[in-house]
């Protein structure tokens, strides 16, 4: 940051600069409100997706055990499952933590 204020702002009074950032950390905040927003409005969806997959994968691993045959199909549907939630955890981990 020092040096890209030093590149491009070399000449921008100080008012401006701390104007801008001001205008930045405003953003900043409303943005983080809106995230906070979508995640109470959808915290219900999210929690019964993450249920649903991990129902989902309980079951296909039980269906894994009790048969031999199918092992193969349902060990790739499985690794896609935990796949998927593993991906939810680490996009939304952090939500669910707060």
């Amino acid at each position: 940051p020092d040096a890209f204020l030093v590149e491009v702002h070399r000449g921008t009074p100080l008012s401006e600069l701390r104007a801008g950032l001001a205008h930045l950390e405003a953003q900043q905040l409303a943005r983080a409100d809106q995230l906070k927003s979508l995640v109470r409005g959808n915290f219900e969806r999210f929690i019964s997706c993450k249920g649903t997959i991990d129902d989902v994968s309980d079951a296909l691993s039980r269906a894994e055990g009790a048969s031999g045959e199918d092992a193969a199909s349902t060990s790739a549907v499985l690794e896609s499952v935990r796949d998927a939630a593993a991906l939810v955890e680490r996009k939304h981990g952090a939500l669910l933590e707060r």
